[in-house]
């Protein structure tokens, strides 16, 4: 990791990991996991216990701003229609580990986005009480439109809304610059910051790499001098 960075120079290398959430459904399936929850939770209360402690000895052991100032948690828990769990299943079993790791990872001065795939607008506030500084994977096309939250939640950071499939791959470069341009332009994020312009999901390789040269280049179109000087 430092020696990948070094050659880097200032872009941060971002790393992510999770929690234990969704490698316990992800590894059964869905519908034997609800029997499981329903039958026995205790079981899936334990495993998540086990992770959460085992994900902060990573925390304590890895920490370090000056090698990446900000980490990703990545938990998907959200379709395009919304949360899959009920708030109150997401309260007892995943908020709790999230906040607890957030606060492992604020303590080494590291700032941590939160990631998941779909609809997860529900879960937002809940997510912001366990203490994360912003978001990453905002779809689109699934009701999580960049500028409307970032108009709702200013304070904080929004990253990866610029749409990673019907956008990136099948528009033009034009296009792209005019959804990059939007974003800045009519969230303010010239003058608050708090916004990483980037894909709703991957890089992949359907993507033209012109739309990728539109998208950077688009981002140093409109730059705000005094706000580097903190004006």
């Amino acid at each position: 990791m430092s020696d990948l960075q070094a050659q880097v120079g200032e872009t941060v290398i971002l790393r992510y990991h999770d929690v234990g959430f969704c490698a316990a459904y992800d590894a059964m399936g869905l519908e034997l996991f609800a029997y499981l929850v329903h039958d026995d939770p205790d079981i899936f209360a334990r495993h998540m216990e086990a992770s959460g402690a085992r994900r902060l000895e990573w925390v304590q052991a890895v920490a370090d701003r000056e090698l990446s100032p900000v980490i990703l948690i990545a938990e998907d828990f959200a379709t395009k229609h919304g949360p899959i769990f009920p708030p109150d299943f997401l309260g007892l079993h995943l908020y709790p580990h999230v906040e607890r790791i957030v606060a492992a990872w604020h303590s080494a001065g590291v700032k941590v986005l939160y990631h998941s795939d779909g609809n997860y607008r529900r879960a937002i506030a809940d997510l912001i009480a366990c203490g994360v500084d912003g978001f990453y994977c905002l779809e689109p096309g699934v009701g999580m439109d960049i500028v409307e939250l970032k108009r709702t939640w200013p304070q904080m950071v929004w990253s990866g809304g610029v749409d990673g499939v019907d956008l990136m791959e099948r528009g033009t470069p034009q296009q792209v610059r005019a959804e990059v341009l939007r974003h800045i332009w009519e969230s303010d994020a010239l003058h608050t910051g708090g916004m990483f312009v980037g894909t709703s999901s991957e890089v992949n390789p359907p993507i033209p790499p012109e739309n990728f040269r539109a998208m950077v280049e688009a981002v140093g179109e409109m730059t705000n001098p005094a706000f580097l000087r903190g004006g």
